[in-house]
């Protein structure tokens, strides 16, 4: 009996030495599974730094196209501001044409009245002065159709100063609409960066 025990024993034992050598052979299949594993992850982490650094020159292009963006539209200010002096300096030489004008109308209406007085007197000076006033009536008449001139060149001058505003306008509500679209897919891209 003692033999048949040991027998047993035996073939037990190598049974277990077997089943213990197919799990140290599972295990070492399963460890080589996670090797393979891992060294699929550490290639798509690779490939995840490679578009992320892409995406990083990408943006850094953005910048600089939105600086250089920038340092249009203070070009724009600056033409801008320029144009509104240049305005502002029409408008101060509209004023003088019109004080000018009013010192014309003044200086008539004295003319007439002394013309008045002097037609009273005599008719050959009332004469002259009628000739006088025609010729005053035709410089005015004149320098009221260069003002009006000067009215309709600058009212045209505004009218296109307002069309290329409104372009400009719109240019810069669809830039802004364009930085909006940019700035959510940096924070959706930054989203799925942080953990």
């Amino acid at each position: 009996m003692s033999n048949n025990s040991t027998e047993k024993l035996n073939g037990s034992l190598e049974d277990k030495v077997d089943r213990l050598l197919v799990a140290v052979q599972s295990i070492d299949s399963r460890l080589s599974n996670l090797e393979v594993r891992f060294d699929s992850f550490d290639a798509r982490l690779s490939n995840l730094e490679v578009k992320f650094d892409s995406m990083d020159s990408r943006l850094s292009n953005l910048e600089v196209r939105f600086d250089s963006m920038d340092s249009r539209l203070s070009s724009f200010e600056v033409r801008f501001d320029s144009m509104d002096s240049r305005f502002s300096n029409l408008e101060a030489g509209f004023d003088h044409q019109i004080v000018a004008v009013q010192s014309i109308d003044s200086r008539l209406s004295n003319l007439e009245t002394k013309v008045d007085q002097r037609l009273r007197e005599t008719q050959p000076i009332w004469e002259g002065v009628q000739a006088q006033l025609t010729e005053v009536l035709a410089a005015l008449k004149l320098h009221g159709e260069l003002v009006a001139s000067l009215r309709a060149d600058t009212e045209k001058g505004f009218r296109t100063f307002d069309r290329r505003m409104e372009r400009q306008i719109g240019e810069f509500e669809r830039l802004h609409a364009y930085q909006r679209d940019l700035e959510d897919r940096v924070d959706k891209i930054e989203k799925l960066v942080t953990p």
